[in-house]
Formats: C-alpha cells, structure tokens, sequence
C-alpha cells in the first residue's frame, strides 16, 4: 500500500490482482502447513476485499482515495451522504464513503489511518451499491448495462463468501479471533457448504482444480474476470540448472 496520498507507485491501491495472487499462494503453504486458523484469516481478508477486485474492472484501479471521487462522486449520488435515507449503506460504510472523498488531501498519518480502518468498510459500501441498492443512484446507474450485470454479479458472489460457513469460521471464537482454531475436517467441510452455495451463481467454482480449498482460485478469478490462475499446486517448473 502507498504510505503517503501522492506516491508514485499505487501498489494494491492501483490493482488487488497482485494481492490475491499472493493470497493464494499463501493459503496453500499455510493449509499445508496445519496452520487453519492463517487459512480462514486468509480466506477472511478475500471477502472483505473481494467486492474491490470486482469494482476494478469497470474503476481501472482497487477504489484507489485518488481516483475514486470521480467514480463515486458528482450530481445524482448519494455516495457518503448521511442524510439521504434511502441509501443502505450502514454508519461504517458512510463514514468510510464520505472519508474515501477527501483523504488524499490529508497528512500522511490521516491516509494511513483510513487504509487502516476503512478501506474494508468502502469495499462493502461498493458492494451494497452493486448488489442491495433499490434507488440506484449514480454511483451504479452511470456503468452501462452490461457492465452494471458483471458487477452486480461479482459483489452477489462476494457477499456469498462474506456470509458463508468458512468465513463465520473465523469469528466463532469465544474469546476474540484466534481461539478456537478449526480442525482440518471442519474448515473442509465448512468449505464444502461455502462452495456449493458459491456455485450455485457460477458453476466453475464446482469444478475440482487440486487446491487445497477446490475451486477457491476459480472463485477468485471470477471476481476479477480473468481466466482461472495458476495454482501452486502445479508451478511453473523451474529452468534447468547451467551447464557446469
């Protein structure tokens, strides 16, 4: 993540492609490693972040604080209005939509901050946007049909992942996350009933890959609209070693 509003190089801000290949990556080594409790902090995070990997195919950047006004902003929206009744958007989501509006303008502390604490909250006011809006104002009714279709299909999907079996996984520790670690059969079959649900609105995710979560990278993939990713279960081979 850039550390200050105007750094050159915009990092997960300019795409979240990157991020979630890692996230991948990492959720392999650690489900390999018995580690289940990193696994559904893994999985925890792609729901949160999911809706900003749908929103940039049609944004051209991860609702990137520079950018974003212009998308969201302008006549016809409600975007951060707390007076406007009719947007469903929660305290949270408005706080983190009124604040996305102008912190580019603030200190270095004041942008970090909001990274901190709200970019997660503007990535599911996107997706109420997208998925639970009845009004409909700007922010969703400026995208062409089509578009709006994709979008609206790629947040149902998020929020699908946000309310599923394997992410309450990760909030049913008595005291606190990181208590009540999973065992391998219970984040499985958590999985299990999270993947059928997902596929029930996009199919491919049905389809075994070999991943330790089947169908996790295709699910991925479809958020982002991009063929499905390589998984490190089956690297590239490395290149042959010189000759002595």
């Amino acid at each position: 993540m850039p550390q200050a509003p105007r750094e050159a190089h915009r990092g997960a801000l300019g795409s979240m492609r990157p991020a979630f290949r890692l996230l991948l990556e990492v959720l392999d080594a650690r489900f390999r490693r018995g580690e289940t409790n990193a696994v559904v902090a893994v999985v925890h995070i792609a729901s949160e972040y999911g809706p900003l990997l749908v929103w940039e195919r049609v944004l051209g950047h991860a609702a990137d604080p520079v950018r974003l006004p212009a998308a969201v902003g302008g006549d016809g929206s409600a975007w951060g209005d707390f007076e406007d009744r009719e947007c469903p958007h929660t305290k949270p989501e408005k706080s983190a939509a009124r604040r996305v509006l102008t912190v580019a303008h603030e200190n270095n502390a004041g942008w970090r901050a909001y990274l901190d604490r709200q970019h997660s909250n503007t990535a599911q006011a996107l997706s109420v946007c997208a998925t639970s809006c009845h009004r409909r104002c700007s922010v969703y009714s400026r995208l062409d049909p089509r578009r709006a279709e994709q979008i609206t299909h790629g947040c149902r999907l998020a929020a699908t992942l946000t309310d599923s079996a394997v992410v309450r996984l990760r909030h049913s520790a008595p005291v606190g996350h990181g208590f009540g670690v999973p065992s391998r059969r219970e984040l499985l079959d958590a999985w299990s009933r999270t993947r059928a649900s997902l596929a029930k609105q996009a199919p491919a995710i049905a389809t075994d890959d070999g991943y330790p979560l089947p169908g996790f990278p295709t699910l991925i993939s479809t958020l982002a609209g991009t063929p499905s990713p390589r998984t490190p279960s089956s690297p590239t081979p490395p290149p042959p070693s010189p000759a002595p």
